[in-house]
């Protein structure tokens, strides 16, 4: 088994880890300390490294699963070239995680905004570092900080107080909903958009702050059209849970399938193009797409969204 000193595991998790492991005979946890480089100096990898800087998550799973490779790869006396290793990397995706996505073809406006799953406090933790780092920073003057529209749902059972003290700040803006049911899935119930919009108004205040919230519902697509409304040319995040992200690129998919959309790129392939019409972007190195592959889990207790 693995484990990434770039993840955020408190000591308590990793022990128990370390125990149920011991238990079932598993070999023990080893580090993977730092992502995989380059020993040739290759220019596309160097540039996507630089690019994961202020995405921990991302950087985590790839160490791990870099040291995961390498071992069972020794394992069975195999010696794959590094540098065909590092290209599946840069082909690997993961949609929903920090990605962005266009809503041109929903809401006819060029507009693109930040989705991430983050559903329990860990992912809000690594969110948060990442909308603070990069998406609230001003690009014209690479100083200023702005404020953020949010875009919100959780599972009921979930504690969304630990979840929105780390993306929360004073002066943003929130926008809570409520996803939709999940297929097979009836036990997962969303938390009332009313009682979020309370929590995040109450996260706010603990800080000193004010934030402007509003509740809508079930409905996905007014609260995304509020949002970009109101947000104007400041950044848009929706977040806290992996279902409304389903949800969100349900309404996209439609959309951009639409006749006479505009070409934008495949929530799952990131290669640029309408409906059935995916084409390779031009002149676009892989490096600049989103990164990461798509996990799912039927496992009731760990993977709820």
């Amino acid at each position: 088994m693995c484990s990434s000193d770039l993840a955020t595991n408190p000591p308590d998790v990793v022990a128990v880890i370390e125990r149920l492991a011991g238990e079932r005979g598993a070999a023990p946890l080893l580090p993977a300390r730092r992502m995989p480089q380059s020993r040739l100096g290759w220019r596309t990898w160097n540039t996507f490294c630089k690019n994961l800087l202020y995405r921990k998550s991302h950087r985590a799973n790839i160490a791990c699963a870099w040291e995961a490779v390498r071992i069972v790869l020794a394992d069975l006396g195999l010696d794959t070239p590094r540098k065909t290793l590092l290209a599946a990397v840069l082909a690997a995706r993961w949609p929903g995680r920090m990605q962005h996505v266009s809503l041109v073809n929903l809401l006819g406006k060029d507009k693109k905004i930040l989705v991430d799953g983050a559903h329990n406090e860990l992912g809000g933790e690594s969110l948060g570092y990442f909308v603070d780092k990069v998406v609230r920073i001003d690009p014209k003057t690479l100083y200023r900080v702005l404020p953020v529209t949010w875009v919100l749902a959780a599972s009921k059972a979930k504690d969304a107080t630990a979840i929105l003290r780390h993306l929360l700040k004073n002066g943003d803006r929130v926008v809570t909903v409520e996803f939709g049911p999940v297929d097979g899935m009836a036990f997962v119930e969303p938390m009332s958009s009313d009682k979020l919009a309370d929590i995040a108004q109450e996260v706010v205040a603990s800080k000193g702050g004010m934030a402007e919230v509003k509740s809508f519902g079930s409905d996905v697509e007014g609260a995304l059209k509020h949002a970009v409304d109101v947000a104007g040319e400041h950044p848009v995040v929706v977040a806290g849970s992996l279902y409304l992200i389903s949800d969100v690129f349900r309404l996209l998919k439609t959309a951009n399938a639409k006749p006479g959309a505009v070409p934008v790129e495949d929530i799952w392939t990131s290669e640029v193009g309408s409906g059935r019409e995916a084409k390779k972007p031009k002149g676009k190195r892989a490096s600049e797409r989103p990164v990461g592959r798509r996990s799912s889990s039927k496992n009731k207790e760990n993977s709820e969204g």
